[in-house]
């Protein structure tokens, strides 16, 4: 599954607990201790800890990123 799938930049760690709102609304992102090249999806990897505090935030951001399209193996993906 993971054969020729593309290799890209990544913050590592991207999860709800690594966001801040900035004094002019805007969010930060901070920790990028992990920060390294993988699959792209990778970083999905930590979407539970998302979905502990918000759902529709978890759920936002994957439809957000799939344009409300989201391939099957992309779950498939996650789960390995």
């Amino acid at each position: 599954m993971l054969k020729n799938r593309p290799q890209v930049f990544h913050h590592g760690d991207y999860h709800i607990g690594n966001m801040l709102l900035t004094p002019d609304e805007s969010v930060a992102i901070i920790d990028l201790n992990r920060m390294d090249t993988g699959d792209p999806w990778e970083e999905f990897n930590r979407i539970v800890w998302c979905s502990a505090v918000s759902p529709y935030f978890a759920s936002g951001i994957i439809n957000g990123y799939f344009n409300h399209q989201v391939p099957e193996e992309f779950f498939k993906l996650l789960a390995v």
